[in-house]
């Protein structure tokens, strides 16, 4: 529940302490006001998550202050507290936005039943609101197609993790579907009912993903105009996805763990823990392994991680999967730009069948969305498939700039790129080139001997000279 803090309006001293002291019993911070003057004055000059106002006030009345923070800020809960009987003022203020109300003489399990009423709603809320934004940026589509014996044998282990409550690991390269099969183990886990809610641990500040994750009260960073809940209160009783965690800044993985053994959230710039109850599933596309064996991932949050660990095999590794797929899409874009289905000949399967997919899943998808709608349907060439799935030339690498170079320079050139790109995983950028590990680590050697500096290359340790002796005079 995201009620923190609470203001009180009552004129009757008994009425006013007893609602306090209840709502502090519950670890709310409360401030009272004895009428409605006060009450929208401290309004105005705090941060209230929750608002408590007796319909009958000195000056300004319940449904007066109700409008007024109405007006203000719409989305703060207000109850209005009536005397027995008053159901016509209880209708009219639900009809004016209050979110609930409360009939004197009230007792603490009246209040207790409130409390759980309008933590539910502003859960509810709070879940509909991320995944209303969700879905505007959603990928359209959301079915998983298998038919390759890999594929199948990730989805039997993904089902099977699903049904516990343990933190999994899915680990693939970029496109491989990573998102598509958390939210399948979201909808097969006993978590279903709950919310699904994912961050991003890539291109954000370490601050502002702090915030994504923990929250922030107000005027803890900048724009943070009121207090704020993280995904990880917004996910509590569902799934969290942690997006790229490999990326997750090293100061930020020290809080993530804690979070993960305490289940306990602490806003920034807040003092109030919030206990949170989350499943995690974490992504990523490197080899978390390596990361933690250079010492760019914690190895204590490595452990917490990589309890149920899910590899997702590339696209080349699953030819039966580019016939499904290709099949697939062309079908759905044919009919969502309303053109006539294609059918791809035996060369055009060839081609996408023989083309590495580096951009795995999402790139076939994007291949064949271009070649249905500039095809227009119809049948499909070798050439017509081919035009769509080449790479586009990259700036540097017009063939201008490589006549006059050797193959040599092409070849280091690309070697030390990769490694680079691989942040020096050499099982990785083997893969990527083609080769062997023990040929790139030959190669790596040859240019290190040439005077090239090798990014990340692991430097042996040499003794210091001894020192020249002084010559005597």
């Amino acid at each position: 529940m995201s009620i923190d803090r609470v203001l009180v309006a009552d004129d009757e001293p008994l009425a006013r302490d007893f609602l306090a002291e209840a709502l502090s019993a519950h670890g709310l911070e409360v401030v009272t006001a004895p009428d409605g003057e006060e009450a929208t004055r401290l309004f105005a000059d705090g941060d209230f998550d929750l608002v408590l106002t007796d319909f009958r006030l000195p000056g300004l009345d319940g449904l007066s202050v109700l409008k007024e923070i109405r007006e203000r800020s719409p989305g703060v809960p207000v109850v209005l507290v009536t005397a027995h009987g008053s159901v016509d003022v209880a209708v009219r203020a639900m009809r004016l936005g209050a979110a609930d109300f409360l009939q004197k003489p009230f007792s603490p399990e009246a209040i207790d039943a409130l409390l759980a009423r309008l933590g539910a709603r502003l859960r509810l809320e709070e879940e509909n609101d991320f995944l209303r934004s969700e879905l505007a940026a959603n990928r359209g589509d959301d079915e998983i197609v298998a038919e390759s014996a890999a594929m199948r044998a990730v989805l039997k282990k993904i089902d099977r993790v699903a049904e516990t409550s343990e933190t999994v690991l899915l680990q693939g390269e970029t496109g491989t579907g990573k998102e598509l099969l958390a939210w399948r183990i979201h909808r097969k886990s006993p978590r279903s009912d709950g919310p699904f809610v994912r961050v991003s641990c890539a291109s954000v500040s370490e601050t502002l993903l702090a915030s994504e994750l923990f929250g922030a009260e107000r005027g803890a960073i900048d724009g943070a105009t009121r207090k704020r809940p993280g995904r990880f209160e917004i996910a509590s009783g569902g799934t969290l996805v942690l997006d790229e965690i490999a990326e997750l800044p090293k100061g930020l993985q020290a809080k993530l763990l804690r979070v993960i053994e305490t289940k306990v959230v602490e806003r920034l710039g807040g003092v109030r823990p919030v206990r949170t109850d989350v499943r995690i599933v974490a992504t990523t596309h490197r080899d978390l392994v390596a990361e933690t064996a250079l010492g760019r991932f914690r190895e204590d949050l490595f452990f917490r991680v990589h309890v149920m660990p899910v590899r997702i095999p590339p696209l080349r590794e699953r030819k039966d999967d580019v016939r499904a797929l290709t099949r697939h899409y062309a079908s759905a874009f044919a009919a969502e730009h309303g053109v006539e289905e294609p059918t791809f000949t035996p060369d055009a399967m060839h081609v996408m069948v023989a083309h590495p997919w580096p951009g795995n899943v999402r790139e076939l998808r994007n291949s064949v969305l271009r070649a249905v709608v500039m095809n227009r349907g119809g049948v499909l060439e070798a050439e017509d498939v081919a035009r769509e799935i080449l790479p586009p030339r990259s700036e540097g690498g017009s063939d201008g700039e490589l006549v006059g170079r050797t193959v040599g320079d092409v070849e280091r050139d690309l070697i030390l790129k990769t490694l680079d790109r691989t942040r020096f995983n050499r099982t990785e950028a083997a893969r990527l080139l083609g080769l062997t590990p023990r040929t790139l680590f030959n190669k790596i050697r040859l240019y290190e001997n040439q005077g090239h500096i090798v990014v990340g290359r692991p430097r042996e340790r040499r003794r210091p000279a001894p020192p020249v002796p002084e010559e005597r005079t």
